[in-house]
């Protein structure tokens, strides 16, 4: 616990009859481990989140990462975890790249 801020982490743990789904489809590993990227826009990252509201509701966040700077490129939060929020997000990033 962070006592000056009284931050606590919730730990929540998986439930025991949870069985691990099968991909859909498995793509070729292009970044090999290598986060850096020389130039702006050449490297993305992307990450599902979850947040809990105060009313016990949950919202999905969906963020792009740029990784020549490290900076978030573009991001949306929704109620729903689908493929729409990503290509959502995909839509946004694509709209800063120069043309």
């Amino acid at each position: 616990m962070n006592h000056e801020l009284r931050l606590l982490a919730v730990v929540r743990r998986k439930k025991p009859n949870y069985k691990k789904g099968h991909a859909h489809k498995i793509f070729p590993n292009l970044v090999n481990h290598d986060f850096s990227a020389k130039k702006i826009n050449t490297k993305w990252c992307t990450d599902f989140t979850y947040l809990y509201l105060t009313n016990g509701s949950k919202r999905y966040n969906c963020s792009i990462l740029g990784l020549h700077n490290r900076s978030i490129v573009a991001n949306i939060t929704d109620k729903e975890i689908t493929s729409s929020l990503a290509i959502r997000t995909l839509a946004i990033a694509a709209q800063l790249l120069p043309f």
